[in-house]
């Protein structure tokens, strides 16, 4: 390789080593390095934005790896130090600092780090070939090519494919198959009756709540005959018997606002009168089923008996 009329065999050589991509850019400022006599500071955006990928392809083998190496250190120091331990805004400050030193260190002195490769590169080439035109030559099939340009931005490519991909399935078996909905049984509710008046609130500003009831009775359980009440026929839900008459109709109360149909009635017991609560009618045993476990839900005694007619 001859050098033009304007050209130094040295900067033919900067030519042959440098390639096809961004060489006449490079042999600008290889031309102001060589005129100070030490390469300096200058802005690279390549390196800046493409760091790893530029330094590959300028095969700067032992500079990419040391930039390898201290991101995954500061990364991972970064995330075991700082994340969950300072306050979210001075992590992202941190993070947001190293990845802008990341990218303005290679901007800065990527062309320096060129130019002294290429040096040592040609001094060699110099040295070993017989004429300037050899030299150029063995430096020309030793630069990066258009063609590894394009290997290296498929390759990139597939990396992000399949970056997203993996992405994409993990989120995918995160959220999982979507739950069959369940059909829910119609409950059947009868229309409350009108609900008693209740007492006037005491002056304490969250009243104590009742205290359980005594066990319901059972028709075979009463001591005494208790009053003969015309009912109707169906099925009934024991609630409890109450020696309070506000605590009977406290219960009362919360059973209604559930939308069922209840009724409260005085019985003679051997142990004195007692409030007793009752939840009904309902025409057939799964309605009196169905009432009985919302009456448990509220936290109070349900039990299903059958009405004949007499209380």
């Amino acid at each position: 390789m001859t050098p033009t009329p304007h050209e130094s065999p040295t900067q033919a050589l900067y030519r042959a080593a440098l390639g096809p991509v961004q060489g006449e850019h490079h042999l600008r400022i290889f031309e102001r390095f060589d005129a100070r006599g030490t390469a300096g500071p200058s802005w690279n955006w390549a390196a800046a934005l493409f760091t790893l990928n530029w330094l590959i392809y300028r095969r700067l083998w032992r500079i990419a790896l040391l930039y390898g190496l201290l991101v995954l250190a500061v990364g991972g120091a970064l995330w075991g130090l700082a994340w969950g331990h300072l306050p979210e805004g001075v992590t992202l400050g941190l993070a947001g600092t190293v990845a802008a030193l990341a990218c303005v260190i290679p901007g800065v002195y990527a062309n320096a780090w060129l130019h002294g490769q290429l040096r040592l590169a040609l001094v060699d080439a110099a040295r070993q070939a017989p004429s300037m035109a050899e030299a150029a030559d063995a430096l020309r099939r030793r630069a990066p090519s258009l063609q590894r340009l394009g290997a290296m931005c498929l390759l990139n490519l597939l990396l992000l494919a399949a970056g997203l991909g993996w992405s994409w399935r993990g989120e995918a078996q995160a959220e999982g198959p979507a739950a069959p909905v369940a059909a829910v049984a119609p409950v059947a509710i009868t229309t409350p009756a009108a609900p008693a008046p209740t007492p006037p609130p005491t002056s304490a500003p969250t009243p104590a709540p009742p205290p359980p009831p005594e066990p319901p009775d059972l028709p075979a359980q009463s001591v005494s005959e208790p009053i003969a009440v015309a009912a109707p026929r169906g099925y009934g839900i024991n609630v409890g018997l109450f020696a309070d008459a506000a605590n009977a109709q406290r219960t009362l109360a919360r059973i209604r606002q559930a939308g069922l149909p209840a009724r409260s009635d005085t019985v003679v017991l051997e142990r004195g009168p007692r409030n007793r609560v009752r939840a009904g009618p309902f025409a057939s045993r799964a309605e009196a089923d169905q009432a009985a476990a919302r009456i448990k839900a509220l936290g109070l005694e349900a039990q299903v008996f059958r009405q004949d007619g007499r209380e």
